[in-house]
């Protein structure tokens, strides 16, 4: 069960920088977040302040503090989306905006005045920026970036949304030893590859694996880590790294 925090460490605080959040409510199935209600920007431990005002102030009428109140009222949480992060303010400023704007039936009192990472709750954005361990490859790694919506779309199997269908280079996708799962830079998933597939997506070719989870010396080794900052190159379009050289000794291990 992920645990529940109500304030962000230091060193998350410090890469956080500004940042544009969201507060939903909790969906009824449980493995998601339902309906957002608020969108506001800040820095720090802001996004938990509504939380600890609701708790304290009674008589407050406000729609956001009486919607905070009726789902806790429920015994359910209000759950915390951190939208996007590491902005400066006036970044952070139009985007809090243009979502207000985007977003219908908010409680926000004010509208929006002009219009590399997915969301995160604030759980995961602890998890995630809060690990200080870079893994260190020993291995020819490809790393493939996968989103938080597709692992939640395949039913939270990881394997399944990670092995197909991509753009890929085959001779150099078959040099991997070991796939690797990456979502917001952090490894999720290690997967020795047995074959790889060819789909046809939309008459395009695109190419899968078969394989199955490394061993445990391996998963060790990298799972939980997160990839160096020089494969985390932000606004990168392109979902697949290697780590080595594709263009120096092509098909030589």
């Amino acid at each position: 069960m992920t645990r529940t925090i109500t304030k962000f460490s230091p060193e998350v605080i410090k890469k956080l920088q500004y940042y544009v959040y969201r507060l939903a409510e909790p969906s009824r199935d449980g493995k998601t977040f339902g309906k957002t209600f608020y969108i506001g920007k800040g820095k720090g431990n802001r996004i938990f302040q509504h939380i600890k005002y609701a708790e304290t102030k009674d008589k407050d009428g406000s729609l956001k503090i009486k919607t905070i109140k009726q789902i806790q009222k429920r015994g359910e949480k209000v759950i915390l989306i951190i939208h996007r992060w590491g902005l400066c303010e006036t970044v952070a400023f139009e985007l809090e905006a243009a979502l207000i704007d985007a977003y219908e039936s908010l409680t926000n009192i004010v509208s929006g005045r002009r219009s590399d990472v997915s969301p995160l709750t604030v759980e995961q954005i602890q998890e995630t920026l809060g690990i200080k361990e870079t893994a260190k490859f020993e291995h020819k790694i490809l790393m493939i970036k996968i989103t938080q919506d597709s692992i939640k779309k395949r039913n939270n199997n990881i394997y399944e949304a990670v092995r197909k269908a991509w753009k890929i280079d085959l001779e150099n996708a078959e040099q991997a030893e070991y796939i690797l799962a990456v979502c917001n830079g952090l490894i999720v998933g290690v997967y020795k590859p047995k074959k790889w597939k060819k789909f046809e997506v939309n008459s395009v070719i695109r190419y899968g694996f078969e394989g199955k989870e490394a061993p445990e010396e391996i998963q060790k080794l990298y799972k939980g880590k997160l990839i160096s900052e020089k494969f985390r190159k932000k606004g990168a379009a392109i979902p697949t790294r290697y780590s080595w050289d594709t263009n120096s000794k092509r098909g030589k291990k």
